[in-house]
């Protein structure tokens, strides 16, 4: 997976000094900022505004790209160093049009309400891995767990639910199995597997690789420590989460090991056979034990080979 070295700033302060973090090479920028907020920003800061600029070194100011680009494009034309600023909310205000000063009660109701909602999705959903989301979203429901109020749900639940859905899909897809035999799995999460069918894929079942096993685990433990997740209405996951994780995160280390196993069992085989005598031909003499006619042919064909020195 390609690398883009990210810093993001607010104003002269750094919340995120250079570190190099990987991204898909079709995800746009705004969802790679996305990603790498809910990981390493406080919740304060998710859903900010930004401007960013790529650049090929941590000491040039960069390019100025729009969010909606693709990032990886982005860092192959400008450069792998990708500068966020973030944008208080006071800067967008102080630039829009001013509105007719009318209090809407509905605004101050929806504003200030304490109810909680889940995220919402398509009620008809395209493909399997919608519908195990939307199944997520109603499983917490079900649960009585959820967000307080509708912004809430909308960016930082839909954002929890998806992470989530895509480590569990990714774990069904490559063997859900393997990795229960080998950790134990939340049986919590049971009914969510079994639901990619990678047997009607059109291309081999994918495996397990390290790499994406490291950033699902990541994205999993980060939600585990914010703030939401220590209300009474998570108590019943948080333990579970928190496992699946950690499950994802060892298994990363042991296919890490074995591939250095692997390197170091390949490197200490010694060849079986000479290379250099199994790349020639010796000459065998021709045997004289044999009748007058046979000596005379294999002498002919010996003094030909010697003749063209093979």
């Amino acid at each position: 997976m390609p690398i883009i070295h990210v810093k993001i700033s607010y104003k002269s302060e750094i919340l995120k000094d250079w570190e190099g973090l990987p991204v898909g090479r079709e995800t746009k920028i705004k969802d790679f900022f996305e990603d790498i907020s809910i990981l390493y920003l406080s919740s304060e800061w998710c859903n900010s505004n930004f401007e960013v600029k790529f650049s090929p070194s941590k000491m040039l100011v960069g390019e100025k790209i729009s969010a909606e680009c693709i990032a990886w494009e982005a860092a192959c034309q400008y450069g792998i160093y990708a500068h966020f600023y973030l944008i208080s909310q006071e800067i967008i205000e102080s630039h829009r049009i001013p509105a007719v000063n009318i209090i809407n009660a509905f605004d101050i109701i929806r504003t200030s309400s304490n109810d909680i909602f889940i995220p919402e999705f398509n009620d008809s959903p395209k493909n399997a891995l919608v519908k195990l989301r939307i199944d997520l979203s109603n499983w917490i429901k079900n649960h009585e767990g959820g967000w307080k109020g509708k912004d809430a749900a909308r960016h930082i639940g839909k954002k929890f639910v998806t992470d989530l859905a895509s480590a569990l899909w990714y774990v069904d897809s490559c063997s859900v199995k393997t990795l229960d035999q080998k950790f134990k799995i939340p049986v919590i999460f049971d009914e969510f597997f079994g639901r990619s069918f990678p047997e009607n894929y059109k291309r081999s079942r994918p495996k397990f690789n390290s790499e994406e096993l490291t950033q699902h685990s990541k994205k999993i433990l980060n939600y585990v420590e914010l703030s939401w997740m220590f209300q009474s209405r998570f108590n019943w996951l948080r333990e579970s989460l928190t496992k699946f994780g950690e499950i994802l995160a060892k298994y990363s280390e042991y296919l890490d090991y074995q591939q250095i196993q692997s390197k170091e069992l390949k490197n200490s085989l010694f060849p079986v056979v000479d290379e250099v005598e199994a790349g020639s031909i010796e000459i065998i003499l021709a045997n004289i034990w044999h009748n007058q006619e046979t000596i005379n042919k294999y002498h002919l064909l010996t003094n030909k080979l010697k003749a063209v020195e093979f």
